[in-house]
């Protein structure tokens, strides 16, 4: 039985794969960490997932 860590990369996998253009998938928590990712080679998934969390917090004071 696969894990949720596999589970969760595997359907990345399938997003990026299934939709053209998508060179990346990622799934992060609010913190910025990242849960699971399908980047390219010297892509870091880390950096990746604290941009969104950022992203995240200025769009929720914009619409405050």
């Amino acid at each position: 039985m696969k894990s949720r860590y596999e589970q969760l990369s595997q359907s990345l996998e399938e997003l990026r794969r299934d939709n053209p253009g998508r060179d990346a998938c990622a799934v992060g928590c609010g913190e910025g960490m990242p849960v699971a990712a399908v980047m390219p080679e010297g892509v870091d998934d880390l950096r990746i997932s604290a941009m969104a969390a950022t992203l995240q917090g200025v769009a929720e004071q914009v619409v405050r």
